[in-house]
């Protein structure tokens, strides 16, 4: 019986482990490196969505403080103002942000006419009433800030309030 044995020298090895190892280092470092973009992508997009969520319960909660302040001041609310009284604003509206907002609440005198404008019936049934058509923008600079100190994003929303007056144009 005849043994061989196998000896290498150095010149003869060619290094097939080490380029198979760091072949498959490159690869697994590329998919790690691409699962963590992938992963940082979701996370910003679950934090916008997160951020719009807050910014838009914000805006809404805004509008409705401003509703409920202007309905405390009785015969003072702007609410109860006719076209005219617009006309000496800025922009024609008046600023009516409830304090400790963080939206500005903006209100507009909708009545394109020189007259008022008959109620529709589901807001009054009464015929003869007139109605004073109001707008109410809130608007909300959120996200990151940028050198004026506004967000990046802007969300609005808008409520029309309808004003029943009697037939002399006055308040009811």
């Amino acid at each position: 019986m005849v043994t061989h044995k196998m000896h290498f020298n150095r010149q003869q090895q060619t290094g097939v482990v080490l380029i198979t190892a760091l072949v498959m280092i490159f690869a697994v470092t590329g998919i790690a490196v691409t699962l963590m973009s992938s992963s940082t992508t979701d996370l910003k997009v679950v934090s916008g969505s997160q951020d719009k969520e807050i910014a838009s319960n914000l805006v809404k909660g805004d509008s409705q403080r401003s509703i409920g302040k202007q309905k405390l001041t009785g015969i003072d609310s702007k609410f109860f103002l006719l076209k005219g009284q617009f006309d000496d604003q800025d922009d024609n509206n008046f600023d009516i942000t409830a304090e400790n907002s963080e939206s500005t609440v903006l209100l507009f005198n909708e009545n394109n006419g020189p007259d008022l404008l008959a109620c529709e019936r589901r807001y009054a049934a009464t015929p003869g009433l007139k109605c004073n058509y109001l707008r109410m923008e809130t608007k909300l600079h959120y996200g990151n800030k940028d050198s004026n100190g506004y967000g990046k994003h802007k969300i609005e929303i808008h409520n029309g309030i309808v004003q029943a007056l009697g037939t002399s144009g006055k308040s009811l």
